[in-house]
């Protein structure tokens, strides 16, 4: 009798029927595996869910994060989380890291034209009325454009009254910039004493640390060199609350009428200021007439009328502390400005 070997025809059918019932438990059991792990992964990255998600491959021991990131180090994050999870082999991330964005400034106050612009962030609804009702009571001649927004912010003391006060000092093109416990000044003042001067009252007005880039203006000519050399050595004296010239500013005025004449193709701007004493109105009125007499006097000089203008700016300019006698006497003055 013939014995059949184990792999004869008859014994085929009781080995493959068992094999393909397990192939589809092996298939699913796989997925199972996949689906497992992918499960760890994101239970591991419990902090993460609001930007990332996780995919296997590799028979589900490789995971891949997808998404858009807050930043590289979330993304370390997020693949050290995940490589926590059970039966995770490697970790991989793909995707992109969210463009930084630029937070604004928390205040920045700046002049342009015949604007003044508030920008950046303010703590609380009661500092941005106080700041607006300052500058519209200082600037009253100027538009106000308002684009301050409220949100948190850390700040040192800060008195906004007697800070907008202050930015009376800087003129046109003049710039503050609040930054955390650092306020910076940016601007062009005609004289060193003029930078110190708005520094301090700024110190008195903010408790942080005060950056002053103000650059003081150097003189454009010899023409105006000259002139501002011999108004800073002396002062054109008047007659007390009168547009009178005093006759010991007569040297001085004829030294002055003598550099204009060395520069024939230039204009001037001359402009009258005044102490804090008195109205304003009558300052405004006072050192406009002083300016204009001055000018009538260069003319009697021969100097051409045409190129002088005059203006009176009152007490809105100081250079000095009001509060003084020698801070008033050195804002009563006739500055020269050349306007070509």
């Amino acid at each position: 009798m013939r014995h059949c070997s184990p792999f004869c025809a008859g014994i085929w059918p009781f080995i493959l029927f068992p094999l393909l019932l397990l192939l589809p438990v092996l298939f699913f059991n796989w997925h199972s595996i996949e689906d497992k792990v992918a499960s760890n992964a994101m239970n591991e990255l419990s902090a993460q869910k609001s930007w990332v998600d996780a995919e296997t491959y590799n028979k589900g021991r490789d995971v891949l994060l997808i998404g858009t990131a807050p930043d590289e180090q979330s993304i370390e994050s997020a693949i050290s989380a995940a490589a926590r999870g059970e039966g995770v082999r490697t970790v991989k991330f793909h995707g992109d890291i969210v463009a930084p964005t630029l937070e604004d400034p928390e205040l920045n106050i700046s002049f342009s034209g015949d604007s003044i612009v508030l920008n950046g962030i303010v703590g609380e609804q009661s500092e941005i009325d106080q700041i607006v009702s300052a500058v519209k009571s200082n600037f009253s001649n100027l538009q106000l454009v308002n684009k301050l927004k409220l949100g948190s912010r850390d700040k040192p003391s800060t008195a906004w009254t007697s800070l907008i006060g202050a930015l009376t000092n800087l003129g046109n093109g003049g710039k503050v910039s609040i930054d955390g416990d650092e306020l910076t000044l940016n601007g062009t003042l005609k004289s060193r004493q003029h930078r110190e001067f708005v520094e301090s009252q700024f110190r008195s007005a903010f408790t942080g640390t005060i950056d002053n880039q103000l650059i003081v203006e150097a003189p454009k000519n010899t023409c105006e060199s000259q002139i501002v050399s011999l108004l800073a050595k002396a002062k054109i004296n008047f007659d007390t609350g009168k547009a009178s010239i005093r006759p010991e500013s007569d040297e001085l005025i004829k030294n002055l009428a003598e550099s204009a004449k060395k520069c024939p193709y230039k204009e001037f701007e001359v402009s009258g200021h005044t102490d804090s004493t008195g109205g304003l109105d009558a300052n405004l009125l006072l050192s406009e007439l002083r300016a204009q007499a001055l000018v009538e006097r260069l003319v009697d000089l021969g100097l051409e009328q045409s190129r002088f203008s005059s203006k009176g700016l009152g007490p809105n300019i100081p250079i000095a502390d009001n509060a003084t006698l020698s801070g008033r006497a050195a804002n009563r003055r006739i500055e020269f400005k050349v306007t070509n």
